[in-house]
């Protein structure tokens, strides 16, 4: 009897350390796999700090402004405005050596100062943003063509054109009404406050040049047959 209770002793005292043994194990094993964890996150961390370094985006918050939402219409906008603020000032400056009526003279003055200053300014904004020049104008990716960008202008036409001022008042009015449309698409879909301030002010001010551009069409010449399009058209939005 005794050497029973004795074998039930042993054989207790058996399974307890093998539990003992297996809990410890599990333990080690649950710390070694926090560890890997661990270790696999960090390594996570620095090859994605390195692929910035090599990207040449500084640091990881460089990364995040320029992917935050209306990065992609901002960087369009100041490639689209660039050069059709620049087609304006051609347009402008062949005003201030033909134009026959002193109106026109005076919004050409008003233009050429008004549209170096935003093209200054834009240049300066996507350096900030982006690094370097703008890129080339693409005005589908506003979900237009350039005709409606009013990005075509054909300067020897109006350098020889008779009457001047007529011919300038028809092309600055698409011109000026593109513009209007690519500024509303910035309103609707850019980021930047500071390209919004430009876009607002497009807006304002080329609105009210079309409608006086308009009337002295109609004072001077006449209609114009097409009619013109209307900047406050509803505008297509940024495609993606």
């Amino acid at each position: 009897m005794q050497g029973g209770r004795t074998s039930r002793t042993d054989a207790g005292a058996r399974l307890s350390e093998v539990r003992t043994t297996v809990h410890k194990r599990c333990q080690r094993r649950r710390t070694t796999l926090a560890l890997v964890g661990r270790l696999s996150v960090l390594v996570s961390a620095l090859a994605v700090t390195a692929l910035l370094a090599a990207c040449g985006s500084g640091s990881t918050g460089e990364a995040t402004r320029l992917a935050a939402p209306g990065r992609a219409t901002d960087r369009e906008f100041i490639a689209l405005m660039v050069p059709h603020h620049e087609g304006a000032i051609e347009m402008a400056r062949a005003a201030l050596k033909r134009a026959e009526h002193p109106e026109i003279r005076r919004l050409a003055r008003a233009i050429v100062a008004t549209q170096k200053r935003e093209v200054a300014t834009l240049r300066a904004i996507h350096r900030d943003l982006f690094g370097g020049k703008p890129g080339p104008p693409r005005a589908h990716r506003f979900g237009m063509t350039m005709d409606e960008a009013g990005m075509h202008h054909d300067m020897p036409m109006l350098e020889r054109a008779r009457p001047f001022d007529r011919a300038f008042i028809d092309m600055m009015i698409p011109h000026h009404e593109g513009a209007v449309r690519m500024a509303r698409v910035e309103l609707g879909r850019g980021s930047d406050p500071r390209l919004k301030r430009i876009a607002r002010a497009i807006v304002k001010t080329q609105s009210a040049e079309i409608k006086q551009l308009r009337t002295w069409r109609d004072r001077w010449y006449g209609a114009s047959e097409s009619g013109g399009g209307s900047s406050g058209a509803a505008h297509p939005m940024m495609g993606h």
